[in-house]
C-alpha cells in the first residue's frame, strides 16, 4: 500500500469512529439498549402475535 492509500484508509476509520462512536465514551448506553430490547421487546412481540397464535392454534 502506498502512503496515499494508507492516509485515505486512516481518514475513513476516523470518520467512522467519529460518526458511530468508539464505545468508550458511553459504553453502557449501547449495552442498556440491548438488554432492554431483550426484556421489553419480547413482551410487545408476544402481545402483538397473540391473535396469530389463536388463528394457528398455537399455545403461547
Amino acid at each position: 500500500m502506498t502512503f496515499v492509500e494508507i492516509s485515505i484508509n486512516l481518514a475513513r476509520i476516523a470518520r467512522c469512529t467519529y460518526q458511530r462512536g468508539d464505545a468508550h465514551g458511553a459504553p453502557y448506553s449501547r449495552l442498556k439498549n440491548r438488554v432492554l430490547s431483550l426484556i421489553i421487546d419480547p413482551i410487545k412481540t408476544k402481545k402483538f402475535l397473540e391473535p396469530l397464535f389463536k388463528i394457528l392454534e398455537i399455545d403461547s
